[in-house]
Parts: C-alpha cells; structure tokens; sequence
C-alpha cells in the first residue's frame, strides 16, 4: 500500500529495500546491515541508507554494533531502529509518508 501511495506522489521514485546476507567491503573492514534501502529518481545517481536495528541490549551486542558503526558509514548514512519506534503510541508517526 505504501508503495503505491509513493508512486502516486512520484511516478519516477524508487525504492528497493534489501536484507543483506553477504557482508560488505569497506576501506575500514567488512560490515553487514539489517537492512539497505535504495532510492533513485529519474536519472539523478542512486542514495543507499542504511538500516540498523537495535533489540537486544546486551554489553556485547552493543559493542558489535558500535564497532561496525564505522564502516557503515562508508555505504552511506546511518538510520537506527528501536523496539519503541514501533510501539503502538508511535505507530501513527512511524506509518506517515511525506
């Protein structure tokens, strides 16, 4: 349903969301994100964002995660994802397009 609403709005936007499974190369070391998402418009150059998700909120886990912090940063800008971004209270916020 988003997706039409988008196409709609702008019929040369895309949007293609991927979960990487492989790592990637990076000038400071291999990384993997949760997700990548990749926007293009017409003949404009592709933007790469990239997703993290945060869940569990262990010692070790958010040192893995501050580690590789780095290195994504050479893919492209870095958006976080909480457990309470999508709580239900934020759920009108998290669903608004444009």
């Amino acid at each position: 349903m988003a997706a039409a609403v988008l196409v709609r709005r702008d019929p040369q936007l895309r949007v293609k969301i991927t979960k990487p499974l492989f790592a990637l190369e990076t000038p400071l070391g291999l990384c993997r994100s949760d997700f990548l998402i990749e926007a293009t418009k017409g003949e404009y150059r592709p933007v790469t964002l990239i997703i993290e998700a945060f869940g569990i909120e262990t010692e070790e886990y958010r040192k893995a995660k501050d580690e590789i912090g780095p290195r994504m940063n050479y893919l492209g800008p870095i958006f976080s994802l909480f457990p309470e971004d999508l709580a239900e209270a934020n759920a009108p916020d998290a669903s608004k397009i444009g």
